[in-house]
Order: structure tokens, then sequence, then C-alpha cells
């Protein structure tokens, strides 16, 4: 019976009835009573019994309190043996049990204390029974066991304190602060400390790299004779958990050569201001004073500037033109060199202004300090804690001033410095040994108002903000979209997602959750604790409060206005469009405990419950400050910055796995194929519109160095992109772990552990292999098309096509959307191109398949030129050959056995297509060896069965229009159309008139039905005969006019229209239809003659397929 939460363990000392076997306390006390013949006790007795023992132990008070009291879990009380109340003692009676090996120096009735054993304990010597046993006679020699003092060496100590404590370390006692002989350390020893005789080293986590690892192992056995004895303890998380298992990874892991761009405008600009300064100090030292602080600096550069002028330093830059001209690299502009005087003012008066403000945020708490004592001294209370923090601000003020002039510059990214963080800011605390400084993005989350840390043995609480006296902190609004992520900022509430949607996915924000602008302010100047309650003991029943901050977020400009933009392509499809911006926009925050914000005194600055709690000041006296509304806290930075849109990858925006798979996979790509150090890039995700509110997620990589460091501009040239995402897929797809899942061979590190069980391999290998095979692929070679729009690709095919060889196993009618009907698709084709339509097909239509017989009659009455492929016919290199009008070819095959079938998903299955005109011409080529022996012709006759009638004409042969239109003949008309594009001459129109003639029925009242014609207007470029289109226009219409009373329209299309089909149709007012289909139109009539011109046949249809209606635009019946 108990209870396990998250570092606690309670354990009950009067169990539950129904756990009185199983437990220690009651078992032990049974067996006791047992041995002094007390038997058959009742269990409610033996519980009795050890309530009466608890509450004797709970009524004990004082400093040597057997318990006491704490609360273990929020909510959860408990009961707890003080460890400071223990006390060990040397010698007395121990007893051993034979039985279970149990020693105890208690053997009350001669009863084993072990839970379930029976035996019986006999006293022993313990030196005569372990006698030569190693720990015992380590333990139990003349020599007593060395005590361990540890103390903290980091860079939070000032520097004299940090200094005593090594060299008590070194030497094994210091005259202040006694032996220290464990240091526990931060990244301070990791490089550049060598001590000879230290020979043990203990991690506390497994490090980030194998060269941390390296450096921290190294420190130990570096002098002669002594070893090297390193132990690494693992946290509970993936990254300590892959090194313990895999341990000669971190042991033997690679260590890489740095790589640093000399073309990084920051670190030419701190360059440059050295050599200007360090002529400019010379002549201070010289002429003015010697500068020995950053205070003497001030002066001294003050007095040069009254000197020199407002040109003094575009004077100094001339004396020493060439050395800054041998600095910049040949790609920086021209005027780079002549400008660094002013940049350098600008840096300086920067400094400056940081300086000043940090002296009147001291100066103005030291006075508000001392009245505030003044105060407590007038009403007789102590003053010890304010004084205190008086001594403290006095330091601080001092510490400022005189502070080496090169160190402060270094800071402020004036000067070249060692380390790059440039937005550092502070913790204040009361302690003068104590420098609390992080870069903002870490203090966010470690310094944050309600966090706690560790320094230099005690606990300091973060109690709010440092305020600037009499300026406001930079603020802004934001809002992140709950349905893609799009982040937007601005200082003006209102155009925060102006317009209320969201610009990438459309969503108005009102979903749940619904969407929420926060208010941020940036604590450019720091944090602090409370100067009166100093720090605090460290209570290891507990640990320390902290606020995780947000992943960085990236800030979409208005205007997308990219440095560099290179496309990454093959013939047929775009695969990745690159920008890159040398200032991109960044963010991070934190949110406040629940997401809830923080809400801070707008006049001290102090963390408050609520924006109505009243509260004292840092240095006591009432505050009648108000507070904020629930702000965050954020640090906002710029640095170089690389867009990577991704095409066909066929992911949603939402499957965060693989686009955080694939941003990895591109880092990791970078580290190896451009030598850049892994924590020096970094990415994000971040969504993009690609129109019409379908978003998808753009991969980010940004300079992970303050103002950039120029890594992800080697991704806007394409020899090191391509070498990039060949890494890339080198890195994943070599990897042995398994493809749903990823490890430190292929994606994971020690950066990106939020995400280690979203990372997968396999999807990233997938996409990657497809967009390599393509980009990559030698002229020559066919390609895979991977777009998720082949539909739409194949229908512009066709559509762009002027010569088409299509082949197929089986036509359907159905088709993909984007094509809609193979039946209409194909006659467009044959109506456009004519005899350039080459159509194969292996099985020829069912006679139940009514409507694809038609189809195919249609083409073939539109001259294109269709044929039935032999069953034994071989595979061939191209299932589609497509000639466009520049006379360039390109060649489509499917990646299956025999040909493709025609039907609704023909998109998709996998294809390949080839641009290579040489091998296109020589496939074309295969094409008519194949036709000439593997196909045969097909004619309208082979398709006709059915409700198809025949009716064929020899050359020659007397045409009798009486017999060929018996059919028509018949009263009660509702509505007639004849369609042929060639009426351009007389003899043309003479035929239709012969055939009208012997075709209509003109008795009766015909007024009621319509009379469609549609022909195309005359070309005489086409026909030297033709008439001119108004003789055209007038010689059709008096045609008509001979005609009985019929409602009559003449539809007359423009001479460049396609069509070609040429029919008659004829519907009577009890519904049935009559439609010929005329293979030669309706001159078959040999000038002159009443005789045929050529062989020909007219197809007679009776129930017409409605697909068919639909094709040549004829009505559907009501």
């Amino acid at each position: 019976e108990g209870e396990v939460g998250i570092g606690y363990t309670l354990k009950a000392f009067v169990p539950a009835a129904s756990h009185m076997k199983q437990q220690r306390f009651a078992a032990y006390l049974r067996k006791v009573l047992e041995s002094y013949g007390v038997e058959n006790l009742k269990s409610s007795i033996i519980l009795d019994i050890l309530s009466i023992c608890w509450r004797a132990l709970m009524e004990v008070e004082g400093p040597r309190a057997p318990l006491k009291r704490v609360e273990v879990h929020h909510g959860t009380i408990g009961f707890q043996i003080p460890w400071e109340n223990l006390r060990f003692a040397i010698g007395g009676e121990w007893f051993h049990c034979p039985s279970c090996g149990q020693w105890t120096s208690l053997a009350i009735g001669h009863v084993c204390p072990n839970l379930g054993c029976r035996g019986v304990p006999k006293k022993r010597d313990p030196k005569e029974f372990f006698g030569e046993h190693y720990y015992w006679s380590l333990y139990s020699g003349e020599k007593p066991p060395t005590p361990f003092t540890a103390r903290e060496h980091t860079a939070q100590l000032s520097p004299a304190l940090a200094s005593a404590y090594q060299t008590a370390f070194e030497r094994g006692a210091h005259p202040d602060y006694g032996q220290i002989n464990i240091l526990s350390c931060s990244t301070t020893f990791e490089l550049g400390v060598d001590l000879g005789d230290l020979e043990a080293v203990f991690l506390r986590d497994v490090p980030p790299t194998p060269a941390n690892y390296q450096q921290r192992a190294g420190r130990a056995g570096r002098g002669v004779g002594t070893a090297a004895f390193v132990t690494t303890f693992t946290l509970d998380r993936s990254h300590d958990e892959h090194y313990f298992a895999f341990p000669e990874e971190m042991v033997r892991g690679f260590l890489k050569t740095p790589l640093l761009n000399l073309e990084n405008p920051l670190i030419v600009n701190r360059h440059l201001n050295a050599v200007l300064l360090s002529s400019l100090v010379r002549q201070i030292n010289t002429n003015i004073q010697v500068i020995s602080s950053i205070e003497s600096f001030w002066i001294g550069y003050e007095q040069w500037l009254e000197q020199h002028g407002a040109t003094g330093l575009h004077q100094l830059y001339q004396e020493i033109k060439s050395q800054i001209d041998s600095l910049l690299p040949n790609s920086f502009p021209p005027e780079y060199g002549p400008n660094s005087p002013d940049q350098l003012r600008c840096d300086l008066k920067k400094a400056k202004d940081y300086y000043l403000k940090e002296l009147e945020m001291y100066e103005k708490a030291f006075t508000e300090a001392k009245t505030q004592r003044n105060n407590l001294e007038e009403k007789g209370k102590p003053t010890a804690p304010i004084s205190q923090y008086m001594d403290y601000l006095k330091y601080r003020q001092k510490d400022i001033r005189e502070e080496d002039w090169i160190s402060f510059l270094c800071g402020r990214i004036v000067l070249p410095g060692y380390a790059f963080p440039i937005y550092n800011v502070i913790l204040e605390t009361v302690d003068k040994n104590l420098k609390l400084e992080r870069d903002l993005k870490i203090a966010l989350s470690e310094y944050a108002p309600g966090c706690e840390i560790v320094a230099n043995g005690l606990v300091w609480k973060s109690e709010g903000l440092r305020l600037p006296p009499n300026r406001a902190l930079d603020r802004q609004y934001y809002a992140r979209c709950p349905r893609c992520g799009h982040v937007e900022r601005h200082l003006n509430q209102a155009e925060v997602f102006r317009g209320g949607r969201c610009r990438v996915c459309g969503d108005d924000g009102r979903t749940s959750p619904p969407r929420r602008k926060s208010l941020y302010l940036i604590p450019a100047h720091g944090f602090r604790t409370d100067p009166q309650k100093g720090g605090a003991k460290i209570d290891f029943t507990k640990g320390l409060d902290s606020l995780p901050s947000s992943r960085v977020y990236y800030v979409p400009q208005q205007e997308d206005n990219p440095d560099k933009v290179i496309e990454l392509s093959s013939p047929q499809q775009q695969w990745l469009t690159v920008k890159t911006n040398k200032s991109g926009e960044f963010f991070v925050f934190n949110p406040g405990k629940n997401g809830q914000g923080f809400h801070l005194c707008r006049s001290c600055g102090r963390l408050l419950r609520d924006n109505t709690t009243e509260h004292e000041k840092f240095f006591g006296g009432r505050c009648t400050g108000t507070a904020f509304q629930a702000v965050r806290l954020a640090h906002e930075f710029k640095t170089s910055v690389c867009r990577l849109l991704f095409h066909h990858t066929e992911k949603d925006f939402t499957d965060s796995s693989f686009w955080l798979s694939l941003l990895y996979a591109l880092l990791v790509g970078m580290n190896e194929a451009l030598n850049i150090e892994e924590k020096d890039i970094d990415g994000v995700i971040s969504p993009v519109s690609l129109g019409g509110g379908s978003p998808t997620q753009e991969v980010v990589i940004f300079d992970n160095v303050p103002g950039g460091a120029g890594h992800v501009e080697y991704l806007a040239d394409e020899d090191y992109l391509r070498a990039t995402l060949r890494a890339a897929y080198g890195r994943v797809s070599r990897c042995i772990c398994a493809p749903d899942t990823s490890c430190y061979g292929c994606l994971r590190s020690y950066h990106n552990q939020f995400c280690h069980d979203l990372l997968s391999r396999g999807p990233v290998v997938e996409y990657l292999e497809r967009l390599l095979e393509d980009i990559d692929a030698a002229p020559q070679d066919d390609r895979p098309y991977f777009a998720p729009d082949k539909a739409r690709f194949l229908n512009t095919l066709m559509a762009q096509a002027e010569k088409l060889v299509l082949v197929a196993e089986t036509l359907w009618d159905t088709a993909p959307g984007e094509i809609g009907s193979w039946s209409l698709t194909l006659h467009q084709l044959a109506d456009r191109l004519g005899t350039d339509f080459n159509f194969f097909l292996k099985n020829l239509p069912k006679e139940t398949d009514l409507h694809l017989g038609s189809t195919l009659m249609l083409l073939i009455n539109s001259r294109a030129k269709v044929y039935k492929v032999s069953e034994d016919s071989p595979p061939l290199s191209y299932h589609w050959l497509v000639t466009y009008r520049n006379g360039q070819k390109i060649g489509i095959k499917w990646d299956i056995d025999g040909f493709p079938i025609l039907d609704g998903t023909i998109h998709s299955r996998r294809f390949v297509y080839n641009t290579f005109q040489e091998g296109l011409r020589r496939a074309e080529k295969e094409f008519r060896e194949w036709r000439e022996h593997y196909t045969n012709d097909l004619t309208i006759s082979d398709l006709s069965w059915g409700n198809v009638s025949v009716i064929s004409l020899a050359k020659d042969e007397r045409v009798d229009y009486e017999t060929i239109c018996k059919a028509f003949r018949k009263p009660g008309y509702a509505q007639i159309i004849i369609q042929d594009p060639y009426l351009q001459n007389k003899h043309q129109l003479d035929c239709l008139a012969n055939f009208l003639k012997a075709a209509l029925f003109m008795e009766g009242n015909l007024s009621s039905a319509n009379f469609i014609l549609r022909t195309r207007v005359a070309r005489k470029d086409q026909d030297r005969y033709a008439f001119s289109p108004s003789q055209q226009r007038k010689m059709i219409e008096d045609l008509l006019e001979a005609l009985p009373n019929f409602q009559k329209e003449l539809d007359l299309h423009p001479p460049n229209d396609k069509m070609h089909t040429r029919f008659a149709f004829m519907a009577w007012q009890d519904g049935t239809e009559l439609l010929y289909l005329l293979e030669r139109g309706f001159d078959i009539l040999k000038p002159g003659t009443h005789h045929a011109r050529s062989d020909t046949v007219i197809l007679e249809l009776r129930d017409i397929d409605p697909q068919l209606k639909t094709i040549l635009k004829l009505p559907r019946r009501t």
C-alpha cells in the first residue's frame, strides 16, 4: 500500500487490514510478540499498537524530532525523517541471521527483522565475519574516509570567488573557504583548465556532442602517472537514453573542423571597429588621459570628440585606410570602408546609452532605498536587509564604472569577442559575488518572474523585471492562427490579423481554440530578485520552479522581397523554391504559468498575483503602481534566413511528423555537405499559402548566430543546394533504424529532443528519392512524374499536342475529373488533329458498350487513325507520344505490363516521361514499324453492330438519294440538325440540296419544327472553288429559303474551327430519332454526275447513345 508520484514515494506506517501480511511493520511486530508468547493476535490489535506507536512519534517535538511534515505534492502531505537529524554511531553489538544474511544491531526477541524470514539472528563480530573484504578494510582502517566538500564553479560567480574556489580545489584548501574537493561545474571547466592530479569526472547528463564529451572527460588524467575515471549519469530523456545504449558513439564520436564565414558583416564590423578604436585609444592615451576602465574611456572619448569635431573619426579612417581596406572581403561594396567611422560612432552611442541607463537604474534604486531606510529608522524598525541592498547597489555602480573597457565593448558587440551572445540580460541579486547573466533567449525560461535558480549554494527566485527609468519596455501585439500556426505581430493591435481572417489558411479565428491577440514585453534590462528576501536555502524535497519558453517563431513579412531566389526543377516539374534574406525576423516568448501570462506592476516591475493586488516595492514601502494586462515576455532577434518551399510532397500542412523530419534532414545535410557546425544553424516550419486557402509548410532555416553568419546563404547556390539534398538523403537512407522512426544516426540530435517521437525517416527517404531521381536524371533517362496534378498534366499534354500517338489496352468512358470524359476528349482530339491523331486499342468495346463503339466511329468519321492492336504485340518504349507545335516531343510510359487502360484511375498509376529528342525520334520510328506489324486499321464497318445499319456505296456506283433517305421521309418533324463544316463551294451545296430534297417530307404544317444548319465559314486558301464568306452566306440562305416553312437557323462557325464530323439528325414529335453519320460528308457525288466519287459508307443509328448526343451537341429526348 502506498503512492508513487513524480519525485516522491509515500508508504503507510499503519497498513490497511488487507495489507497486514505484506506490511513490514505489522509483520515484524507480530513476530516479536509471538517470540514472547503472545500468539493468535487479531489484526485489529496489531493495528491499534502501530497506531499508538505512530501517535507517540508524532508527539515528539523540538529540533531533534524524528518526523517532519512535508508537502510532497500539491495537496499531498507526508511525514519524513529529517536527514539532518540522522546520527551514525561506531561500535556496539551486531547480530547476523544465518537464514537470510540480514545484519541488525537490534535483535528483539531473537527475531529477524527481514519480512518473511523465520531465522534466528546470532551475535557475531563483523570483523571476524568479513575478514579481508575490500570495503570493510577500506572503511575500518586507521585512516578515516575523506570528507567531501562541494562548491559550484560557474560563470554565475564573480571572477574573484570563482578563482578562490578553483585555488581551494587545486591546492586542497583556501584561507577563506577551507577544503574543497568537489567542484560542480558548468562549461567554465570544459575548455582550457588543466589540473594535473585530477582523476575523476562525473557528468550529470550526457553532453550534447562528442566534442563536448571529450573536452569534459579530458579534464581528468592529464598528469603524469594519473588515471582518468569518467562516469556519465543519464537523465530520463531520449538523448541520454540513446547514448546509454550506444556509449561508443559518444566516446569515439567524430569531431568536425569548425568553419568560419569571413564575409559575415557582423564579424567584419567588429574588426573594423577594433582597428579604428586601437588608433583612437592610442591618441587618447597620449594626448588626454590613460584609459583604465569604461568610465575613463567615455570621459576620454568625449574630450577627443570635442577636440576633433564631427569629422574626427573620418580623419582617423583616412590615416589607417590601408589597414581597413585589407580587412574587407572582395564581395563587400566599395563604400563599406568609408562608412566604417559612422558605423563605429553609432555602435559607441548605443553602448554608451546602455551604460548610462544601467547607472541611472542603480542610482534611482539607491535613492529610493535610502528614503525607505530613513523611514524604517524613524519607526524603529530593522534596517539590515535594506542596508545590505544599498551596499549591493553601490557595489554595482562601482563595478559598472570600473569594468574593463575592452570587456564592456565586447559585450555590447562593438568589438570582437570570444562569445557570440549579444542579447545578454542579468538577474539582479544582493550577492556581490554573483553575476547572473544569460542570453535573453535562455533567460526567458530561467530568469522569468516566478522561476528559481541555484547560485553559490542558494536558491534565487525571480520576482519581476528591471524597468528603465522614465522609459517603457519595447512591446508588440501578436497572435497565432490555431489552425495553421501562422504568426502575425504589430505595434498596433488592430493590425494583427487585420480583417479577421488568416492570410495563410483563411481561418476566421473563431474556432476552438479561438485565436487570441496578446501583448508581449521585451525585458531587455533583465530581471530581479527580492532584495529583502535574498537567497533561500536549498530544499532537496522539492524541485525548482521553472517556466519553459516557447519554440522559436518565424515572422513572415507582409511583402515578400527576398535577396536571392532560385528554383530547382526538372524539365517538366518544379521541385523546390529557395528564397534567402540577410535579415529574417524571429521571436521566442514565455507565455507564463499555464499560458496565462504575467501580471507585472507598471511602476516597479514586480510579479503580482493579479492586476489589482497591492504590494511592496523591492526596496520596501507600498507601491502605488498598477499592473499590466496579462503580458507575455519575448525576445526578438534578426538573422540570415533561408526559406525552402518543397513541391509535390503530397503531405498535408498538418503532418508535423513529415515536415519536422524534412527540416532536420536538411540541417544534417548542411552539416555534412557544407561542413557547418550543428549548433550554428537551426530551423522551424512555417505555414505559407498556395492560394485558394490551401496552405503548406515552408522549411525555414536560419543562422543560429546573432546577426547571421551567412551559412544559410549557401543554399541559394544550386551546387551547394544539390549537395545538401544528396547529403540529407544519404543520411536518412543509409540508417538502419526502422523507417517509421528515427535515431541519432539519422535525424535526432541533442537540440531537437522536443520532437524525437515525431521524427520519422521513411517518408523523407521516399520524398528525397523522388526529388533527386528526377532532378539528377541524365538527359536521356526516363523521369518519374511525382507531382500531385497528374491528371491535369495529362490533360495539358493532349490539349497542347499537334500530333498525338496514344496506345491503350481498353477504353472506358469514365476519365479523371480534370479530363472529364474519354469519349468527349478523344472526339475533340480527332476533330482538332484529324489524321495527326493515331489511336491504338487492344481490346475493342463489346457490342453492349454501344456508346464506346459510337465513340470510335466518330473518331474515324473525324479522320482520326484508329487501329486494333494484335494479341501478340510486344511492349513499347512509350504509350503516348506527343509532338508540340515547335516540333518538340514528349513520351509517356506507364509502369505496367502491357498498355494502360483509359479509365478514371489512369492518373493514379505511376508513369514516367522523357523529353530527350533524339531518343523520342527513335521511339517514333519504332511506332511506325510496330504499327505495320502488330496493328490493323479500323473502319466504320468494323464497328457496326446492334443499333447501327450501314449503307455502302462503291466508287462510280449510281447514287439513289430516294433509297438512301427513305427512313427520313415521314411527317411530324420536331427538329432537324444538319452538320457539315465543308459547305464551301457550289458542288457541296448542290449535294446537300439533293439530300434534303430526297429526305424531307414536305407536306403538312412544318412551322413548329426547328431546322438548324451548322457549317464553317469558307476559306479560299483551302479550296480554290470556295465561295467568299459573303457569297457562302447568301448561297446557304437561298438554300434554306427554298425549304418548307421550318423555323430555320444558320449556325456559322469561324473558319479556324476544328469541327469535322458530318451528320444529319432528325427527331419526330412521337419521340423517334434518327442519325446519319456520313463518312465523307454530303458531297458524295462526282461533280457533274450522279455517281459516287469514292467508296464510302453512311451509318444509320436509331437508338442514339446519350454520350454520343453530348459529343455531337444533339438535344436530349424529353
